[in-house]
């Protein structure tokens, strides 16, 4: 059964490669493979067209995201500061130009 890719919910899932003849599906850098169309086809109804933020994939791709979001604010904090204090150690000590 084809479905049309404006009725795929999840943002993680690769619309572009998504072929009702396979048994896979592919999100977000991964291909899951099923047993059967059917198990995927199972699949897909429920995550991807609807119940994206219950996917087991989904979820921990969110968990990711969010750490990774964390870090990264923390990381541009640190740098921020640090650069405040680099621009305060060598004020007067660039060469000119």
């Amino acid at each position: 059964m084809a479905y049309s890719i404006n009725k795929i919910k999840c943002p993680f899932s690769n619309q572009d490669y998504y072929r009702p003849e396979r048994r896979t599906i592919k999100c977000e850098g991964c291909i899951k493979y099923f047993s059967s169309r059917e198990k995927k086809e199972e699949h897909f109804k429920k995550y991807c067209l609807d119940q994206w933020k219950e996917c087991p994939y989904a979820k921990k791709l969110n968990e990711a995201y969010e750490e990774d979001a964390e870090r990264l604010v923390i990381a541009y904090i640190y740098l921020e500061e640090q650069q405040k204090e680099f621009y305060e150690l060598y004020r007067g000590r660039w060469p000119q130009e």
